[in-house]
């Protein structure tokens, strides 16, 4: 039975990973995991995908702390909390979305602790976090290019 997150997302789309398949890594979270992952997606992504008026694609949720480690993952990242997910809009506008999505999070009404505009050569993605290691939400607007 699937695990509803929020209106519009759902535990499996945090937790597949082909890197995890591929190398046998399980990429199960904890009851601990799973509520995290409920706080980012009722605080932060429903919110934003509410505004934006379409779905959102995630393209990197929940990852194991050796799932983290596997993909060179950030060591002090909150992916492997769940209060991170890269993510990427549906319709394919990813350069508007960016832009949308930081316009929304300066306005000041929805929780987060980094949204990071990220790219790496061919694939573009928002990072958003819910809250950092400590349980801390800085409001940081980073850019990552590779």
């Amino acid at each position: 039975m699937e695990i509803r997150l929020s209106r519009n997302f759902v535990l499996s789309e945090f937790t597949r990973s082909t890197t995890a398949a591929k190398l046998g890594i399980p990429n199960t979270p904890t009851p601990e995991d799973i509520a995290r992952l409920k706080q980012l997606c009722t605080k932060t992504l429903q919110p934003i995908r509410d505004a934006w008026g379409s779905a959102l694609n995630v393209t990197s949720g929940f990852r194991g702390f050796r799932l983290n480690k596997a993909v060179g993952g950030s060591d002090t990242g909150v992916h492997p909390l769940g209060w991170a997910a890269d993510i990427v809009p549906a319709n394919g506008k990813i350069k508007e979305f960016k832009a949308f999505v930081k316009f929304l999070l300066k306005k000041g009404h929805i929780p987060f602790d980094q949204c990071i505009d990220e790219k790496d050569g061919k694939h573009e993605w928002v990072h958003l976090g819910y809250a950092n290691r400590k349980g801390l939400q800085r409001k940081q607007f980073l850019t990552k290019h590779r």
